[in-house]
């Protein structure tokens, strides 16, 4: 695995490096090399980044030049690396090709570094698009795809976004069950609500390969709904229980299933059915707010 992993990404460097080379004439490659050696060059040098006076060079996947006249969007992105966090950004030249040009740990020193880029770069191209309509950021379950410097791109995967619904459904029954098995003890927990949120988003990217704001927002709905799938299940077993004993069976769960209603009414059930909902919104929202601000904060 480890094998083919170097042999795929020294295979994808030295494929951007020889289109680079391939791309700019020997004169040009000769202006650019003549700006580099200029005193007013901005420099990150463990970065492998350099601001030239009309170019951007940089040795993040391979060797690559980007004309400052050239670029029309930036945008950042946000992964996951052996548990840490990392933050790439990511220009978009007027050919529709995406380049990482850079990429940091997000701590203090990462931090720090982002913004005197992004800074430098802001200064330098004010009037060209930054991030999304619905964020800065695009979050990813990896690094920078590869695939994506060599001209396989994988926008298509991020914003899939049926998979990515049907990843937040499976995922937040998760909490579900555990909403279940809290209520059974006669309790109502929002830990069980938050994990919906937070299963729900998890699912989201796990299916989709990413996750955007649009898409965090859809994973919020998606368990809001549940929790009210959670609390309709759990009077479904209490009523399956009252009627059919411990025989839990695919039918008589079904039957359960449709005729919650009519055993809610009769049992004059409702008033508890709709507080415990009322309260478990209220709880599950109150565990989740941090999660909630996150998703709404630009």
């Amino acid at each position: 695995y480890f094998y083919h992993r170097v042999i795929k990404t020294t295979k994808a460097k030295v494929m951007l490096t020889e289109r680079t080379l391939e791309r700019y004439s020997d004169s040009y490659l000769m202006d650019v090399d003549t700006e580099l050696m200029m005193p007013d060059v901005i420099s990150f040098p463990k970065q492998k980044l350099y601001f030239t006076e009309n170019y951007l060079v940089c040795s993040t996947n391979g060797f690559n030049i980007v004309p400052w006249d050239e670029i029309e969007q930036i945008y950042g992105m946000a992964f996951k690396k052996l548990g840490k966090d990392y933050r790439s950004i990511v220009v978009k030249i007027n050919d529709g090709v995406d380049y990482e040009i850079v990429s940091t740990k997000f701590d203090k020193e990462g931090e720090d570094l982002f913004d005197q880029i992004m800074s430098y770069i802001y200064n330098r191209k004010p009037e060209i698009k930054y991030g999304f309509d619905d964020g800065f950021y695009i979050e990813t379950v990896s690094g920078f795809s590869m695939e994506a410097l060599i001209g396989e791109t994988e926008a298509g995967i991020r914003n899939n976004y049926l998979l990515g619904i049907l990843g937040a459904i499976l995922w937040s029954f998760v909490g579900v069950i555990i909403w279940i098995a809290i209520g059974k003890l006669g309790l109502i927990a929002g830990i069980a609500g938050y994990l919906m949120m937070k299963f729900a988003i998890y699912g989201y990217r796990r299916f989709s390969g990413g996750i955007n704001r649009k898409g965090k927002i859809i994973s919020l709905l998606i368990s809001l709904l549940m929790i009210f799938v959670a609390n309709y299940l759990l009077y479904v077993i209490e009523m399956s229980t009252y009627y059919y004993g411990n025989v839990f069976s695919i039918t008589n769960i079904i039957k359960s299933i449709v005729n919650l209603p009519g055993f809610l009414s009769f049992t004059n059930l409702w008033g508890d059915f709709v507080k415990d909902l009322v309260i478990g919104y209220g709880l599950s929202l109150w565990a989740g707010f941090q999660i909630i601000k996150e998703v709404f904060r630009r």
